[in-house]
């Protein structure tokens, strides 16, 4: 199964949702960040998630640029 976890900020995924990362990839699911790419990129894919680069300002929420 997978998961699609998409923000304005890939350090906010990282920093808020990590315990639910982690245990979504216990469990099993393929994870997925969507989120405009920042340094903790890598820390993302350490944690076995797949990240995607959204075009997007880190200060909007809306998701078209």
């Amino acid at each position: 199964m997978r998961v699609l976890v998409t923000s304005n900020k890939a350090w906010n995924v990282l920093h808020y949702r990590e315990p639910l990362l982690k245990a979504l990839i216990d469990e099993g699911y393929e994870v997925t960040v969507f989120a405009p790419r920042d340094r903790t990129v890598k820390d993302l894919e350490m944690l076995g998630c797949r990240f995607v680069h959204l075009e997007m300002s880190s200060s909007s929420l809306n998701p078209i640029p």
